[in-house]
């Protein structure tokens, strides 16, 4: 029908049919980093349809990300008097503040505080199931990379606790969200209890290689080292069979190669790996190996190629290998200070935590190690056995 109107002469008729088409363009320019080139689609975009509120709100988006907020509040502003009950407003509107929080102009901690009530709303908003399931992912994300481990956990279980199953795709949403919730427990420490479920989910499909490497961290940080280099060996060899291996496959292996006393394997292993084929937290995995194996300067060059640490999680990460590297070169206050600047952007970091107090005790410092297991005791939740197996 709209297709007849618009050959009888009504142009309007598909006005957001082709605002719709540059939006997607621009989402595209977005997604390449290209911003003025965004821009030009969504202008595009809102010469056919003015009022048309995902363009608005993608352009709210892009103005943030150039760091123009006044024009982005402008624009979030008017898709909201367009349509106050559009779950999508809220979640720009936190977006937006996200954005300023990347580039400093909040503190992390005020962003994801003005952001949870948006989400909130969002969430009590959105009736699409598929959007809904969108929107989990996103706020327990960014809960993750914030460092509230314990509000990710909660929002993650939350929606596993209500999540429907109408359809494949929302089954596997609730997968999802359930192993994401389930490898942040390991994270804290409690491996022993989510192993049979990532056990079953790789009994399910093999080949499912995320899984089977969150399967190999999560007997990794138990200490079942043997049974985690099986898990990542036989996923390693079904990627080879298609010339396919990972490097995030071949780091844990060196790990473990290294934990077990192969010292020389754990470098044969990762020698010809290139820095610049490496993810973030696989130059992370990297660089504390070159820690362990005492390559100092190596590891800072993995360090220096990183072109960006914006998020605390992250940072708090970025803080513990550099820890690693002071500690490997005897520098032990500057380990201490990096161990403590990653508890201060992550106090969930079980890592950085257990070697902190480990270097308290070798200066015979209890009180200060006793102080840092107290505030692991203190946490929103407790940090777990794998935290007690590595500080004993």
């Amino acid at each position: 029908q709209k297709q007849e109107q618009y050959l009888a002469g009504n142009e309007e008729v598909l006005a957001d049919n082709w605002a719709q088409t540059y939006l997607t363009l621009a989402n595209r320019a977005r997604g390449s980093n290209n911003l003025t080139e965004a821009t030009a689609y969504l202008d595009t975009a809102l010469t056919f349809s003015n009022d048309y509120i995902p363009a608005l709100l993608e352009y709210a988006e892009v103005n943030a990300e150039k760091g123009d907020f006044e024009d982005a509040e402008g624009m979030i502003s008017k898709a909201n008097d367009l349509d106050s009950n559009y779950a999508p407003v809220m979640i720009t509107r936190a977006n937006v503040i996200h954005q300023k929080a990347l580039e400093g102009i909040t503190t992390f901690d005020e962003a994801i505080e003005e952001q949870r009530s948006l989400l909130d709303k969002a969430e009590m908003m959105e009736e699409d199931l598929a959007e809904a399931a969108n929107l989990n992912r996103l706020s327990r994300e960014r809960y993750h990379n914030y460092g509230f481990l314990k509000e990710a956990i909660d929002v993650s279980e939350s929606y596993v606790a209500d999540a429907p199953m109408v359809s494949t795709y929302l089954r596997d949403r609730k997968e999802d969200a359930e192993a994401f919730a389930k490898n942040l427990r390991s994270v804290l420490g409690y491996s022993s209890e989510v192993s049979a479920f990532f056990k079953a989910l790789l009994d399910q499909n093999p080949q499912n290689f995320g899984y089977r490497l969150i399967y190999a961290d999560v007997l990794t940080r138990q200490a079942r080292l043997d049974e985690a280099l099986g898990v990542l060996e036989e996923g390693q060899r079904i990627l080879a069979s298609a010339d396919n291996e990972l490097p995030s496959y071949t780091l844990r292996i060196a790990h473990i190669n290294f934990e077990n006393g192969e010292e020389e394997k754990a470098e044969e292993t990762i020698s010809d790996i290139s820095d610049s084929d490496l993810g973030m937290d696989e130059k992370f995995l990297l660089t504390e190996l070159y820690a362990k194996l005492g390559q100092i300067a190596e590891g800072n060059e993995v360090l220096d190629s990183i072109s960006e640490i914006n998020l605390p999680v992250n940072n708090a990460e970025y803080e513990f290998v550099l820890g690693k590297l002071a500690e490997a070169d005897g520098d032990i206050e500057s380990a201490e200070n990096h161990y403590n600047e990653a508890l201060a952007l992550n106090p969930y970091h079980l890592s950085a935590r257990a070697a902190l107090i480990q270097l308290m005790n070798q200066q015979d410092n209890e009180d200060a190690a006793a102080t840092l297991i107290e505030e692991a005791e203190g946490l929103p939740i407790q940090l777990g056995p794998d935290f007690t197996r590595q500080v004993n």
